[in-house]
């Protein structure tokens, strides 16, 4: 049943929860073309979520999370990323299998990727603010794309550069790297925007990541807000994984704290 509900999703084809629109958004300075799904929103506007897929994710990815968030008030706009998408993790596949662990890393967080994911969403983010005039801007991301929206709500990247973006009002990381891997652990300190951090019960990945190792972030920020989904795995908060369940606490979770968010800010 798992590999039939998957099917759509893994040949890069929209599921039940179709998306509304669908964006390719060109950035003229980089000649790049970025796919991008769109939710509107329920009623009243409450915010708009930009949403950064992890490695090997397309745009039509993450759709029930969307639209689990888009009935509440939240328009998103899911952005895929060229080069770190579905093919390229095809390509992967037989060094995942035959040599895991962390020299993975090397090849998935290669420096055009680091450039050009917060780029690629700094893209969608302004696109939203042209289309839309939101009042709140949220950064979103999984795996990767935590990675991405991290960046973009000010995380500077060490030897890559800075891709703030002062429109960003939250940051809702999901499976989200440790501190010390791609960022500076006394880096961490320095986000002052609300955020949320996301955790699978079993937050394990073929890069020699843990979820012990995530949640180190307590460590260089007692007071962030850290929600574990219980019965779950990395690929479940891919909505990939065995637990569909996992999606639906995930909706839960963060509803709560971005209808925290278009309350406060």
């Amino acid at each position: 049943m798992t590999a039939i509900r998957l099917l759509p999703n893994a040949l890069g084809l929209p599921g039940r929860c179709q998306a509304d629109l669908v964006w390719d958004c060109l950035d003229p300075r980089r000649s790049r073309l970025v796919p991008c799904a769109v939710y509107l929103p329920a009623g009243q506007t409450r915010s708009w979520v930009v949403f950064s897929t992890g490695f090997g994710g397309n745009r039509f990815d993450y759709a029930r999370l969307a639209r689990g968030w888009a009935r509440a008030g939240h328009g998103v706009v899911v952005v895929e990323h060229p080069g770190s998408a579905r093919w390229a993790a095809l390509r992967l596949l037989p060094r995942r299998y035959l040599q895991p662990g962390p020299g993975l890393r090397r090849w998935v967080y290669n420096r055009d990727c680091l450039t050009n994911r917060p780029l690629d969403l700094r893209l969608a983010v302004e696109r939203v603010i042209r289309e839309f005039k939101p009042s709140r801007v949220v950064v979103a991301g999984h795996s990767f794309g935590a990675y991405s929206a991290m960046a973009v709500a000010g995380l500077p990247v060490p030897g890559v550069g800075d891709f703030a973006h002062p429109a960003v009002s939250a940051l809702i990381a999901i499976s989200f790297q440790p501190p010390g891997q791609l960022f500076r652990t006394q880096d961490f300190q320095r986000l002052t925007l609300p955020a949320l951090w996301v955790l699978a019960a079993r937050d394990d990945t073929a890069d020699g990541t843990s979820s012990r190792e995530r949640l180190a972030l307590r460590q260089w920020l007692p007071t962030a807000t850290v929600v574990v989904i219980a019965d779950s795995n990395h690929m479940d908060l891919a909505d990939m994984g065995p637990n569909p369940r996992a999606t639906d606490t995930l909706v839960s979770a963060t509803l709560h704290f971005l209808d925290g968010v278009a309350t406060s800010c």
